[in-house]
């Protein structure tokens, strides 16, 4: 610690780019078994206590215990799936009227600007034809993959499932080589990093899985009030995507504003748009400071940053993961000395509840 005090700064510095690269270039070329690893490691914390329960008041043994955990998890995912399918099926059975009406749509809209811009059809039309072009060549590239992006999903889920049951069952063993790793006097600043990750983890996943349920019922509520169509699927992929900092809630307006827009016109689009964002805002001001109550709190900038670079190296997983990822990190610059001016960057932390401790080694992993 004292040598590291000694370092001039732009040592420091270039050290640490150095080390961001490295870790950066890891990441993106071992993305196919970091990324199911890291929601692996999630969805382990999430079903720890499950875990427990399981091995303490019913005795079962510990793999029989991780085993069913991992079972009771896909089929509550399964559930999900198969409810969000059949709005889904419904939206499908009406696409073609939904063509129709949104093309007639379309037209109103060109008549529009021709009578007020002096745009003249012809224009218009070569323009949406160009456009249409450019769609249904990247529509052809999207068809001839969904195969494998089809089996390519599903064999991330199952190697999430199968991390996630050797998290669980391999807990104990996992923790001791992380303890085993560092020196005796380090033992006890370990032992608080692990515990305040499982903590902040748990309560963040937690906490995501009621946010979305509460914003996918206050949205699918408010838009059987207004009279938008399809408001179950719309309100369950608002719910979904709510997941996903601030781009979450740009891709559910779209969809929606796009879907009533072909159905019920444009006043009745702009009104659901305004009831979806207004949900919005009850939810970030309210709602996720209360449910999802996370100890550490990341700088709005850092949170886009993240998304962004989430996305660039690991596609749709990256964006969920890069708040976890960010969250843990500061854990660890916030507790490390030397570190402490990037968990500085990376935004405030909470203060620590009264009465909080020192974890023991059975506190984070469990009775052996």
């Amino acid at each position: 610690m004292t040598y590291d005090r000694q370092l001039p700064f732009l040592k420091k510095f270039a050290f640490v780019i150095i080390i961001i690269i490295c870790l950066g270039h890891l990441a993106f070329v071992g993305k196919e078994i970091l990324s199911p690893l890291l929601f692996s490691f999630l969805f382990a914390i999430l079903l720890l206590p499950l875990t427990r329960a399981f091995e303490n008041r019913l005795h079962f043994p510990r793999v029989m215990a991780a085993l069913v955990s991992v079972i009771i998890f896909i089929c509550g995912l399964l559930f999900i799936v198969y409810f969000l399918g059949i709005q889904l099926s419904a939206f499908s059975e009406d696409y073609p009227l939904l063509k129709q009406q949104f093309l007639k749509a379309l037209h109103d809209i060109q008549f529009w600007i021709r009578d007020n811009f002096n745009l003249k059809l012809s224009k218009q039309v070569k323009y949406i034809n160009e456009l249409s072009t450019g769609a249904l060549s990247a529509s052809t590239v999207i068809v001839g993959n969904t195969f494998m992006t089809l089996t390519h999903f599903l064999l991330f889920m199952v190697f999430i499932f199968i991390f996630t049951f050797f998290l669980l069952y391999y807990r104990s063993l996992l923790i001791k080589f992380l303890f085993s790793i560092f020196r005796k006097e380090h033992k006890h600043l370990i032992q608080d990093i692990v515990l305040n990750i499982k903590i902040i983890i748990k309560k963040y996943v937690v906490g995501l899985f009621i946010e979305m349920a509460v914003v996918s019922a206050m949205t699918i509520i408010t838009l059987f009030i207004v009279g938008a169509r399809y408001p179950i699927l719309l309100g369950l992929i608002a719910g979904i995507l709510n997941v996903v900092p601030y781009l979450g809630i740009v891709i559910a307006l779209t969809i929606s504003f796009i879907i009533t827009f072909a159905t019920l016109g444009i006043t009745k689009a702009i009104i659901v748009s305004v009831s979806i964002f207004a949900v919005h805002l009850i939810d970030s001001n309210f709602l996720m400071p209360k449910i999802v109550g996370a100890k550490v709190k990341i700088n709005a900038f850092i949170t886009v940053i993240g998304v962004f670079v989430g996305e660039m190296f690991w596609g749709i997983p990256g964006m969920f993961l890069s708040i976890p990822v960010i969250a843990i990190a500061k854990i660890i610059f916030d507790r490390v000395e030397s570190l402490n001016p990037w968990g500085i960057v990376l935004g405030d932390e909470e203060q620590v509840e009264k009465g909080e401790k020192v974890a023991r080694p059975d506190e984070i992993v469990g009775p052996e």
